[in-house]
């Protein structure tokens, strides 16, 4: 799982606007009191060494999960695909079928090789049989090799992952990186028929070289499209889609594949896929030192969970009073960004007045 420093400043600046320095921290490494955090809750050790915590966000539970181990190809991937755009605001790539591919090693990791000889406007891949709800938060995610991208090797979409509706599959998000110009250029794509917002836009990536491609969202959040570096610690271009999961009312399959645009002739694609995996955070409530304030407890955009902030100002606090006042300023920082409701910031505080922080 990534870690993220937990800092207060980084939180003000990404997300509420205002600098609570006071309850900031830098990295080091996790104590025991992290299982507790990450459930939401945290009872405050006896022994208070002012180590500074890192941020963890809150156990995901895993919707579906492939590590293309083979020898043979999940079943649940079928060759079904709609008819889309091989790049938003280009033309449209007709489906041909399932891809080729090869089960191999590299790095150490078991690996589904993609490798296709695609005509003008053509593309190949797969959906899930399988479709999911999407009335709770989603990260589809896919970890990938670029390998060698040239006009000899591979061209063009050499990666695609998909969000489709689970009965109109001709509404669908997309993301993927492309090599046009006969594998010279690096270009990141992404669209949606459902606003049809996208972008596509010049984006330079390593040849060889692991990264993870997402797509994520929630019913009361907008649909992302993202390129992240492998450790999954840093976005490197992403895109919003302008609508939420509520567009998926009959639920969602997700799909992989590779497409080809317009090179005047049968050209490669290559790329090698590691995994994928579609997971949902289990959120919970922000407890206090055993008593439960009743709120949920979600990831903020500094990946930093509401109970990991709480736990900084026990961690940094001498005396039960700074506790207090540190769990006020920021639960005001959270009211004033619209996260919690006054109600709500009232029940965290009052927590934090009965815990055990001396």
């Amino acid at each position: 799982m990534t870690h993220h420093n937990c800092s207060a400043l980084a939180f003000a600046l990404s997300f509420v606007g205002l600098i609570a320095a006071s309850y900031s921290s830098t990295p080091a490494a996790q104590d025991s009191t992290d299982t507790a955090a990450r459930a939401g809750s945290f009872h405050h050790p006896s022994h208070k060494d002012h180590e500074p915590r890192r941020c963890q966000a809150p156990p995901k539970s895993v919707l579906f999960s492939d590590d293309f181990n083979g020898p043979d190809l999940n079943p649940i991937w079928q060759p079904s695909l709609p008819t889309a755009l091989w790049r938003f605001d280009a033309d449209f790539a007709f489906f041909q079928g399932a891809s080729s591919f090869s089960f191999e090693s590299l790095d150490g990791a078991s690996v589904i090789r993609l490798h296709n000889i695609l005509n003008n406007a053509e593309r190949r891949g797969w959906s899930s049989a399988k479709s999911f709800e999407a009335n709770a938060p989603i990260v589809y995610e896919a970890r990938f090799n670029t390998l060698v991208q040239s006009s000899s090797t591979g061209i063009d979409e050499l990666l695609e992952i998909w969000l489709l509706d689970a009965n109109n599959p001709d509404n669908y998000d997309i993301v993927a990186l492309s090599t046009p110009n006969f594998g010279s250029s690096r270009i990141f794509t992404a669209s949606t028929s459902i606003t049809n917002a996208g972008l596509d836009t010049a984006f330079h990536f390593d040849q060889n070289t692991w990264y993870r491609m997402v797509i994520s969202g929630s019913p009361t959040k907008e649909v992302r499209a993202s390129i992240y570096n492998d450790a999954r610690t840093v976005e490197l271009i992403g895109v919003n889609f302008g609508h939420d999961l509520s567009a998926y009312a009959s639920g969602f399959r997700i799909g992989i594949s590779q497409s080809m645009g317009q090179p005047g002739r049968p050209a490669p694609t290559d790329v090698a896929l590691d995994s994928v995996r579609l997971t949902t955070p289990r959120i919970g409530t922000v407890i206090i030192d055993g008593c439960n304030s009743g709120v949920r407890n979600p990831v903020l955009p500094s990946g930093c969970a509401i109970s990991d902030l709480v736990a900084e100002c026990a961690d940094r606090a001498d005396r039960h009073g700074e506790f207090v006042k540190c769990v006020s300023r920021l639960t005001n920082d959270l009211q004033d960004a619209g996260t919690i409701s006054g109600r709500q910031k009232g029940a965290i505080q009052r927590c934090a007045a009965k815990a055990d922080i001396r």
